[in-house]
């Protein structure tokens, strides 16, 4: 019972640690993004968006 208790405690401080990790991966990425590059993203992806919706309705 013992060696279950140590596996989950292990368990849970690595994915605490992981998650500590890919937060201030994340703060940082947008800490380093504009508003002029947030503006790029989203228009990317509703053209993104539009040219697979146009390209199913136009293969029908």
């Amino acid at each position: 019972m013992n060696q279950v208790q140590n596996w989950i405690q292990n368990a849970l401080s690595t994915v605490g640690s992981w998650i500590t990790y890919l937060w201030a991966t994340v703060t940082a990425g947008t800490a380093l993004l504009s508003l002029q590059d947030y503006t790029f993203i989203i228009g990317t992806v509703v053209g993104a968006i539009y040219t697979i919706r146009t390209y199913r309705i136009n293969k029908a």
